[in-house]
């Protein structure tokens, strides 16, 4: 019996979905600081698994969305039955998918289902309708004999910054779920280019490596939770 493979692309890129224990404010040159409480989401399980699960396996930077990764595999859930669904909703949990909000030129989350023509009849109808209905995914049927007509698509939904994902495409594939996520918003406060300067940066093994830093005066969001530490900045706000 031949074996088909369903091949699950994701775009990722910068933002992290969830939100965070406890936040505290900090202002320069003051060491005051107060609590205050932050509604912790439904989806916070999830994204920290997996970014604890991609620092187990990458050494290097990286970006990675918990959010895109949550939609590909959601979308592949709803397709799925036994234990291939069991597994799929053990990892997401109780994971709610946002609804998509898309500005024009400014934020895009597309969702699209790559199918291979010579499989196009075998593809259950109401599963690719509820898809459409669901995640806002476009169908794309095609030969996929080059990876052309998906790198077109990442490209235009991701306003050009990834004009190629893939080189090649498997000769065993057969469906590709992706989300591509795209943003291209301002600071409400943005750092300043000359405030930028040079700085000790240490490393895990204790060495120290010359680092441009950004510095900022104003009045943030200050987070620290077991593992991390951080700030919460605004964006500009835009007209959907």
């Amino acid at each position: 019996m031949k074996k088909n493979y369903i091949i699950i692309t994701i775009i990722i890129l910068v933002i992290i979905s969830g939100s965070i224990f406890l936040i505290f404010r900090k202002k320069d040159n003051n060491e005051e600081t107060f609590k205050m409480p932050v509604r912790t989401g439904d989806n916070i399980n999830f994204d920290f698994k997996i970014i604890k699960k991609a620092n187990e396996h990458y050494k290097d930077n990286y970006l990675i969305s918990p959010m895109s990764i949550a939609y590909a595999m959601s979308m592949l859930n709803d397709g799925a039955s036994d234990t291939t669904k069991e597994e799929i909703t053990k990892l997401l949990g109780n994971y709610k998918t946002p609804n998509i909000i898309n500005i024009k030129d400014r934020i895009n989350i597309a969702n699209a289902l790559f199918i291979k023509n010579e499989f196009k009849s075998q593809m259950n109808d109401s599963y690719v309708t509820y898809i459409k209905s669901n995640y806002n995914a476009d169908t794309i049927y095609d030969d996929f004999v080059s990876p052309d007509k998906l790198n077109a698509w990442v490209k235009e939904k991701t306003y050009n910054m990834i004009p190629k994902l893939v080189d090649t495409i498997d000769p065993n594939f057969v469906l590709g779920i992706v989300n591509a996520l795209a943003i291209d918003i301002e600071w409400k406060n943005k750092f300043e280019c000359e405030r930028t300067t040079k700085a000790d940066f240490n490393l895990k093994d204790n060495t120290k490596m010359d680092t441009a830093y950004m510095h900022s005066s104003d009045d943030v969001l200050y987070f620290e939770i077991p593992g991390a530490k951080g700030i919460i900045k605004d964006y500009e706000s835009y007209n959907s």
